[in-house]
Order: C-alpha cells, then sequence, then structure tokens
C-alpha cells in the first residue's frame, strides 16, 4: 500500500543544456507508470564512479529480490513503452 504514495522523481545531470527539456517533456510516458513523473534537469558539477562491486549490479545479482522484484518489472515495462528506444545491456561498454 505504501508504494502507491511514493513519487516518481527523476534528476538529469548534463554537460549541455541544448534539448534537454523538451526531451524531458516529450519523451516520458506517465501512463505507464500510473503517475506524471518529475523530472529535473541539472548541469552536472562532477562525476565520481562507484565501486566496482556496484558496477553492472543486476547482470551479476538476477537473483537478488530486489532486481526481481523492483528492478526487472520496471525493465519490462520499458521495454513494451519505449521499443524503438530499447537496447539489452550485457555489461560494461
Amino acid at each position: 500500500m505504501w508504494a502507491r504514495r511514493i513519487a516518481r522523481r527523476f534528476s538529469i545531470r548534463t554537460t549541455s543544456s541544448g534539448g534537454l527539456p523538451r526531451l524531458t517533456l516529450h519523451s516520458w510516458k506517465p501512463h505507464v507508470f500510473g503517475k506524471p513523473i518529475v523530472t529535473e534537469v541539472t548541469p552536472l558539477k562532477g562525476f565520481y564512479a562507484g565501486e566496482d562491486y556496484h558496477q553492472d549490479y543486476a547482470l551479476k545479482n538476477p537473483g537478488n529480490p530486489y532486481i526481481l522484484v523492483c528492478d526487472r518489472p520496471k525493465v519490462e515495462l520499458l521495454k513494451k513503452a519505449f521499443p524503438d528506444y530499447y537496447e539489452e545491456y550485457n555489461g560494461k561498454r
């Protein structure tokens, strides 16, 4: 029940501002998630890579309960909602 009250908020950090607000407004499909999506677009101030054990966590831990319950369903929704943009990810590029 508590999950229904969680706001869906996203943040995009960018090194250039060209076209991002327009992209943000038109690319997300709120009807897929059931509520409007709030996306903050701000300049990137720095980037710090996470520790190696955080990289590709879902690929390395496909049976993890969090991945199965929280991530997998969202990925499946995104595949259906954006079939022209979805690209299977198989690890670091």
